[in-house]
């Protein structure tokens, strides 16, 4: 028998066992703050409550959350925090074992952790389900780090497992690809000197934690793949369809102002881009683009094009046409803090005498910058990812 334990709406489950079969990561607890430094406090994910939440000073807990700091809460009832906090909103705790608490601007959200058994046959007794769930109200078994990137996870849900044939497919509209798929991906925070509300303007990215003397203003994450489309028998050219999903996203109270992403190609004296999806977002609701996904060789023209669909959530985006790359510059139409947002960028690709020679994509962020509503940061520096293949196969 397993544990799965899960936060209100996040998808992504985090595995845990009963605390004497496993080790559970260590938080830092409400008692520990106090002793923090200004830069630890400041690099703070998320803290543990296991007393009653009435027994600290609500202003203590409220900037804590102001600056970023998410916390768990054992040991309480709905009601406890929503007393403490005077929420006028009342929800059903069902099996909750836990609550984990984050604030959007002045609102504090609440979230019950929940837990579901699993067997074989995903069938469990209803007395069994409840002496766990009291088990695991009186221990360690859940661990607010862990629930802490759960919710991570489902807020980057935009991100596709590697390797994951039927997820790229989808992209595609359904066309069949086979083996001749590749991809890669990376993810790195935007880090800034000092405190998030503080002067200075040395920025980083780094996909570090944690990073000591500098705050998390920001994260991307870049997911490349590369689908087969066509290979020309006579000269032996290849096409094939590269996809971004591009994610990015604002941490500690800033927001997100603009970013630019493209791909890139080499060799462009003798590849060519063919086609690219060229969407705008500027309202919060789905977007259509279309893109060739399969390429009529004897004809010489592309021989089939697909629609994609998407949420941009409300982004502007603009498209600018490059010998070598695609640029696609991405504007939110509004300043919602600790936001994240998702684009598509997607394009063909001809690699001449492709089965014998090998070409490199990459999709890269060239510009991001983000605001807090008086600063703007700035980083313009390139992080990039990219996939050198031959004969639709990666090297």
């Amino acid at each position: 028998m397993s544990v799965v334990i899960f936060c209100a709406s996040i998808s992504t489950n985090v595995c845990a066992e009963m605390k004497n079969e496993t080790e559970v990561s260590q938080v830092i607890c409400m008692e520990d703050v106090y002793d923090l430094s200004e830069d630890e406090l400041d690099n703070l994910n998320v803290i543990e409550i296991d007393r009653k939440i009435k027994s600290y000073q609500r202003d203590d807990v409220e900037e804590l959350m102001d600056n970023g700091t998410e916390i768990m809460v054992k040991n309480n009832s709905y009601e406890d925090i929503q007393n403490y906090f005077s929420l006028d909103e009342t929800q059903e705790s069902g099996d909750a074992v836990a609550f984990y608490l984050s604030k959007n601007g002045d609102d504090v959200k609440v979230a019950p952790v929940e837990c579901k058994l699993l067997t074989e046959s995903d069938k469990v007794k209803k007395g069994d389900k409840k002496e766990l769930i009291e088990e695991l109200k009186q221990n360690d078994g859940i661990g607010a780090d862990e629930v802490y990137w759960d919710k991570k996870e489902q807020e980057e849900n935009f991100y596709i497992p590697k390797k994951d044939i039927n997820d790229v497919a989808r992209l595609q509209g359904g066309v069949t690809i086979g083996d001749s798929f590749a991809d890669n991906s990376k993810f790195v925070y935007f880090y800034k000197k000092g405190i998030a509300g503080g002067v200075g303007t040395t920025y980083k990215y780094s996909s570090a934690d944690s990073i000591k003397g500098y705050s998390k203003l920001g994260s991307i994450r870049l997911t490349l793949y590369v689908v087969s489309t066509a290979t020309a028998s006579k000269n032996n050219d290849t096409y094939d369809n590269v996809y971004s999903i591009t994610s990015f996203g604002a941490l500690n109270g800033k927001f997100v102002e603009e970013i630019r992403n493209g791909i890139s190609i080499t060799n462009e004296n003798d590849n060519a881009i063919l086609d690219y999806t060229d969407v705008d977002g500027k309202d919060d609701t789905k977007v259509t683009t279309k893109i060739g996904t399969n390429y009529d060789v004897s004809k010489n023209k592309i021989g089939k094009e697909t629609t994609v669909t998407y949420n941009p959530n409300g982004t502007h985006i603009t498209v600018t046409q490059y010998k070598n790359r695609i640029r696609w510059t991405a504007e939110p139409t509004s300043d919602k803090k600790n936001h994240t947002y998702k684009i598509n960028p997607g394009m063909m690709v001809k690699t001449k005498n492709g089965k014998t020679k090998s070409i490199t994509v990459k999709t890269y962020i060239s510009y991001f910058q983000l605001s807090g509503g008086i600063r703007t940061y700035t980083e313009d520096d390139t992080v990039s990812c990219g996939i050198t293949y031959k004969n639709h196969a990666k090297q």
